[in-house]
């Protein structure tokens, strides 16, 4: 069976039977920005202590490099929207790829086979961008989704975010979502997914 890169399991990974962990104690301390994970290898920081981050590690789910399924939230303060709060969020999975697989190969295959698929009236908003960082490349663009979905549970919004970085064997997917009504923080997105690094030796 043909190893998907599931958009879904950035959301859905509570209901596909896997069990997590509690979410992890991140030992950031007040003040820091930066999220250190040892088991994959890389660092994220979030834009402002105002912005919240947690992470779920699923011992259940292992990918063929042996390593868990880790998910990652980075959620920005809390908007109102018709009377009822909206956080908007960026997630992100850190999922095994093939070895030497190409980014744009898999920024593609990731937009067509996935994102295509879960959001309803997927539409680019921009041209993918390569963007250089400290330890490789990063691909990054925004999309669209049909109003209608800001009533999704799991993924509201109707403008998103999406990013990809890889090192070695590891994918890095990216989606922060929001709405041109009610918020959608780019800005710090794009701050974000630029500040992803790869510890050495992994």
């Amino acid at each position: 069976m043909r190893h998907r890169l599931i958009v879904l399991g950035l959301f859905l990974l509570y209901g596909c039977g896997t069990i997590p962990t509690a979410p992890e104690d991140l030992g950031i301390p007040d003040g820091e920005l930066v999220y250190v994970n040892d088991t994959w290898g890389f660092q994220v920081s979030r834009p402002t202590t105002d912005w919240g981050i947690s992470a779920q590690t699923f011992l259940q789910q292992r990918y063929p490099n042996g390593l868990p399924a880790v998910e990652l939230h980075i959620a920005s303060p809390v908007t109102e929207f018709l009377g009822a709060a909206f956080r908007p969020e960026l997630f992100l999975m850190a999922k095994a790829v093939s070895n030497g697989i190409g980014i744009v190969d898999l920024a593609n295959t990731f937009e067509e086979n996935e994102l295509k698929v879960y959001f309803d009236g997927y539409g680019a908003l921009e041209e993918k961008q390569k963007i250089t960082i400290a330890d490789g490349e990063l691909i990054v663009w925004q999309f669209r989704n049909t109003p209608s979905s800001l009533t999704n549970q799991w993924v509201p919004g109707t403008r998103f975010l999406a990013a990809i970085a890889v090192h070695k064997d590891q994918g890095y997917f990216m989606i922060g979502n929001g709405s041109n009504d009610v918020g959608y923080p780019v800005a710090e997105y794009r701050k974000i997914v630029e500040s992803i690094r790869f510890l050495s030796g992994k």
